[in-house]
C-alpha cells in the first residue's frame, strides 16, 4: 500500500489523504475543505459525496506537474490517524491540532 496526501489551491484548498494499491487504485479517501471534512470513502462506505475513482490514480510526479496541485507520500501511520481521529469516532470534522 501507499498513502499520498494531495493539496489543490484551486478548489478552496481541497487537501485529500489517500491509500492506494500497487497499482494506484484508490482504497480510503478522506477529502477536506480548509480544514474542514468535505467526506470520507471506502470500498464499503461513502460520505458526504466523496467516493474512490474509478481509475488508477496519476503518480505523485504526474500530480506535481499540473499547474496549483501537489503531492506527497505520506506514512500508513499519518493516514490511518487521521482516518481513525475522523472516521471511525465519527467527528466528521478535522481539527488539525488534535
Amino acid at each position: 500500500m501507499d498513502y499520498i496526501k494531495t493539496v489543490s489551491k484551486h478548489d478552496k484548498n481541497l487537501i485529500m489523504y489517500m491509500e492506494v494499491d500497487e497499482n494506484f487504485i484508490e482504497l480510503k479517501k478522506i477529502e477536506l475543505v480548509e480544514n474542514d471534512l468535505l467526506g470520507y470513502a471506502s470500498q464499503d462506505v461513502e460520505f458526504n459525496g466523496t467516493s474512490l475513482a474509478s481509475t488508477p490514480l496519476l503518480s505523485i510526479s504526474e500530480i506535481n506537474a499540473i499547474e496549483n496541485i501537489s503531492a506527497v507520500k505520506i506514512s500508513r501511520e499519518e493516514f490511518y490517524s487521521l482516518w481513525d481521529r475522523v472516521i471511525l469516532t465519527d467527528n466528521h470534522y478535522y481539527d488539525p491540532q488534535s
